[in-house]
C-alpha cells in the first residue's frame, strides 16, 4: 500500500487534464468526458500493474512458506489469495488518494485547489514515510495487548482440557 501510495503521489498531477491537455485535445471532436475517462483508465492501469508487480516477490515468498509443504493446490491458493489481497490494498490506497483529490477539485476554487493540492500531497508523503517507519512496531504492540493475535499458542497451553 505504501509503495502504491508513493506512486500515486508521483502521478498526482496526471489525474486531471491540465492546460496543455486542453489546448492539444480541446480541438479534437472528442467529448471531454471521454478524455477524462481515458486519462483515468491509463493512470489506473499503470497503478494496477505497479501494484501487482511490486507484490509478486512477497507473494511468491509467502506462498512458498505457507503452502509449499502441502499440495500444489495449497500453493496456488496462497499465491492467488496473497496477490489478490495485497494488490487490492494498493488499489485501495490509490483510489482513496484520488477520491480526496477529486473532492478537493470539486469543492475548492482553482487557485485554492492548487495550494491545497500541494499541501495535501506533502501531507500524504509525510504520512506514508511515517507509516513505513512506525508500522513494524505495530504488530508487537498488538501482540502485547492480545496474545491471540499470533497463530502460535502460548507456552503451557496444550489445547486439551484437563
Amino acid at each position: 500500500m505504501v509503495a502504491v501510495g508513493f506512486v500515486t503521489m508521483l502521478v498526482w498531477d496526471s489525474l486531471f487534464p491540465d492546460r496543455r491537455d486542453t489546448v492539444v485535445l480541446g480541438t479534437l471532436p472528442v467529448p471531454e468526458r471521454t478524455i477524462v475517462a481515458a486519462r483515468l483508465a491509463a493512470v489506473l492501469t499503470f497503478v494496477g500493474i505497479f501494484a501487482v508487480a511490486i507484490n509478486v516477490p512477497a507473494t511468491l515468498l509467502f506462498a512458498t512458506a505457507a503452502g509449499g509443504y502441502g499440495t500444489p493446490l495449497h500453493f496456488v491458493r496462497y499465491l492467488l489469495g496473497h496477490l489478490t489481497s495485497t494488490s487490492a490494498a494498493g488499489l485501495l490506497a490509490f483510489l482513496a488518494i484520488a477520491a480526496l483529490q477529486t473532492m478537493m477539485a470539486t469543492a475548492l476554487p482553482r487557485r485554492l485547489f492548487r495550494a491545497c493540492s500541494a499541501a495535501a500531497q506533502l501531507a500524504f508523503v509525510v504520512l506514508l514515510i511515517e507509516w513505513l517507519v512506525f508500522s513494524p512496531g505495530l504488530l508487537r504492540r498488538l501482540v502485547s495487548v492480545d496474545p491471540a493475535v499470533t497463530s502460535q499458542p502460548s507456552c503451557g497451553r496444550t489445547g486439551s482440557s484437563g
